[in-house]
C-alpha cells in the first residue's frame, strides 16, 4: 500500500486553506478526520465533501 500524505483538518477554514494551497496537487492524500464526540476537531462529512466539489459547481 502506498504511503500517502496525511492531511488533518479540524475546521472548514483549515480545509478550505489546504485546498486553496494544494488544488493542483496530482497525488492522493489520506484525509484525517475525527468523530463527533471529539468536539471541536469534528468536521462533518457534508462540510468536507461540499467544500471539495464546490469550485466545480
Amino acid at each position: 500500500m502506498k504511503d500517502f500524505e496525511q492531511v488533518e483538518v479540524t475546521s472548514r477554514a483549515a480545509w478550505r486553506n489546504w485546498l486553496a494551497a494544494h488544488h493542483q496537487q496530482p497525488e492522493s492524500i489520506w484525509l484525517v478526520t475525527y468523530k463527533k464526540h471529539t468536539g471541536d476537531r469534528y468536521l462533518s462529512y457534508s462540510s468536507r465533501v461540499f467544500r471539495r466539489v464546490e469550485p466545480f459547481c
